[in-house]
């Protein structure tokens, strides 16, 4: 099968794909590449994050989350809230994907809450690398100009540890994939890809 994945999830699916290969005929990466990482000496520290985390703060069906007046109101709020830049546009979709209704009539998201926890545990770079390395399959990375990617230390160690890593620039920012004047081209480049691979 061929694995199509974003970001975070771009790290994931490589992880798989890596671990199983015998699942994953193609990966196709949207501006992510490798997993996060920290250096051997910040492990210990790393975990201990976690574990106060998870202590700190339980979550429960009643933990109480944002409430929005409209569906306007939680996009305006990813938007000013988000790690990465993104419009009104591209992250209406994914909001409303993303909120349920409540009986007074306002929304709030569906996400859980525990994915915003710190992880326990995260690879070495060294770890990455190898991981990466150690990708069978075709890899198509499809990045955006102003992505999170771009040109960083990390990224460039990344890319190079893929054999016969296809890389592919396009106009655009970390949610190319939605942005309304970019999926049509995201889109070509995959198919276009997958045709010839």
């Amino acid at each position: 099968m061929t694995v199509l994945a974003h970001s975070l999830g771009a790290a994931v699916a490589g992880q798989v794909a890596a671990a199983l290969p015998e699942y994953v005929n193609r990966l196709v990466l949207i501006d992510g590449i490798g997993a996060l990482s920290v250096p051997a000496s910040d492990v210990v520290s790393q975990l201990r994050r976690g574990l106060l985390a998870r202590n700190a703060r339980p979550v429960s069906r009643t933990t109480r989350r944002a409430h929005y007046q409209s569906i306007d109101d939680a996009v305006a709020a990813r938007v000013a809230g988000g790690v990465t830049p993104i419009d009104a546009d591209t992250a209406r979709p994914v909001v409303e994907r993303n909120l349920e209704a409540l009986e007074d009539g306002g929304w709030r998201l569906r996400s859980d809450r525990r994915l915003l926890r710190p992880s326990l545990m995260r690879y070495t770079p060294e770890q990455v690398l190898a991981l990466l390395a150690s990708l069978q399959q075709p890899v198509l990375l499809v990045e955006g100009e102003q992505g999170i990617l771009r040109e960083l230390a990390e990224a460039q160690q990344a890319r190079a540890a893929v054999n016969g890593l296809e890389r592919r620039v396009l106009p655009g920012g970390h949610h190319l994939h939605l942005e309304p004047a970019r999926v049509a081209a995201v889109a070509d480049n995959i198919i276009e890809w997958v045709s010839l691979s």
